[in-house]
């Protein structure tokens, strides 16, 4: 039970990060150096950030099965995409193209790579642990 609620509580630390990170890029990158370039470097900065929580977390946790960490990722990613869509479409009011249009790979968006992160980066820490 304790793994849960320090599970959940790593996703708020997630939430945080991704808030700052995105915060600094609007409020200081997107003057400096442009705003697709700043959007990609805070993306990048905001997985590395994740990667280093979810290795902690996993290391805290100790030897967890590798499905155990899969359904974590997946917790872990859907419930950012479920709030972040959720509070874009519902209580910003954009629709869902637009909202849609922040996961467009072929347009060079690297957003996809955060909730990509949580999922997979788990089961990668725990094999890393295994060794």
């Amino acid at each position: 039970m304790v793994v849960y609620i320090t599970a959940a509580l790593a996703w708020l630390g997630f939430m945080a990060v991704m808030a700052l990170f995105q915060t600094f890029g609007a409020a200081v990158l997107d003057q400096l150096i442009g705003s697709e370039i700043s959007h990609s470097l805070i993306t990048v900065l905001i997985c590395l950030n994740i990667m280093a929580m979810i290795t902690g977390f996993v290391r805290w946790a100790g030897r967890l099965l590798l499905g155990q960490l899969f359904i974590l990722g997946l917790a872990w990613a859907v419930m950012s995409l479920t709030l972040e869509l959720g509070v874009g479409h519902f209580a910003m009011g954009k629709d869902w193209p637009a909202l849609m249009a922040g996961y467009d790979v072929f347009e060079g968006r690297l957003w996809p790579m955060v909730p990509l992160t949580m999922l997979l980066w788990p089961m990668a820490a725990g094999r890393l642990q295994m060794r």
